[in-house]
C-alpha cells in the first residue's frame, strides 16, 4: 500500500467516490493525477508520462517527445511500412498494467469501463499538448479518429502533409455518426450526459 499522509487520504476518497459513481469528468482526472505524481515516480512510467504533462504542457522530454524526435530524425523510416524506427509509444497491455497495479496499491478497485473513462479523459487533456527540444524537434500530441472505432493519440510536427504517428491507441470507442472528422483540431473536453462520459468540441459531441 502506498502511505498518503491524512490529508492526502481526504483527497484520495473523494476520487475514490467519483470513481465508484462514475462521475468523474477530466478536470478529476486532472486533479487526481496531481495528487498521485509524487508517488509514482519510478514504476508508473506510462502514467507518469501524463501526469508529468498536465504540469507541462509545453514537454521538452518524456516517452512522446522521444518518439517524435526519433521519427524525425529516422525521417519516418519504417519497418514492413507499418512501424516507424525508433518509435515506441504506449501500448495497452502495459497501460492495463500500470492503472491495475496503482489502483491495487491505493486500495481501491479497478474495472475495464473505469479505465477506459479515466484513458478518455487523459486523452482529452493531452490533446493539442506542445513538444519541443533544444535539438529543434518540434511537434504535438493531437487525436485521431482511427479504423475499425478506434482513438489514436498521436504526434505530429504539425506543417502542411505532416504525417500522424500512433502514440497511444484507445479502442472500441462509439463515435458520434454526424461526425465525419478525422483529424480533432480544435481543444476537446469531457462531460458526464446521463451519467454518460462524452467527449466533444466547439462542433458537437465526438463520441
Amino acid at each position: 500500500m502506498i502511505q498518503l499522509d491524512a490529508k492526502e487520504a481526504v483527497m484520495l476518497r473523494h476520487y475514490q467516490k467519483l470513481f465508484d459513481t462514475y462521475s468523474f469528468d477530466e478536470y478529476d482526472i486532472l486533479g487526481f493525477l496531481m495528487l498521485i505524481r509524487r508517488f509514482i515516480q519510478n514504476e508508473y512510467t506510462d502514467i507518469l508520462e501524463f501526469a508529468d504533462l498536465i504540469a507541462h504542457r509545453l514537454r521538452d522530454r518524456g516517452k512522446a517527445m522521444t518518439c517524435l524526435s526519433s521519427a524525425i530524425d529516422n525521417d519516418y523510416e519504417t519497418y514492413n511500412g507499418k512501424k516507424v524506427k525508433g518509435y515506441y509509444g504506449i501500448h495497452e497491455c502495459s497501460w492495463k498494467k500500470e492503472w491495475n497495479q496503482l489502483f491495487t496499491d491505493f486500495g481501491m478497485v479497478l474495472n475495464e469501463r473505469l479505465l477506459k473513462e479515466i484513458t478518455i479523459c487523459i486523452f482529452s487533456l493531452a490533446h493539442g499538448s506542445e513538444y519541443m527540444d533544444k535539438n529543434g524537434h518540434h511537434g504535438y500530441l493531437v487525436l485521431v479518429r482511427g479504423k475499425n472505432n478506434t482513438l489514436a493519440l498521436s504526434t505530429t510536427e504539425g506543417n502542411t502533409n505532416s504525417l500522424f504517428i500512433c502514440f497511444f491507441l484507445l479502442r472500441n470507442i462509439e463515435f458520434n455518426q454526424e461526425r465525419e472528422d478525422f483529424l480533432y483540431k480544435n481543444p476537446v473536453e469531457t462531460e458526464r450526459v446521463d451519467a454518460k462520459l462524452r467527449l466533444k468540441d466547439k462542433d458537437g459531441y465526438i463520441i
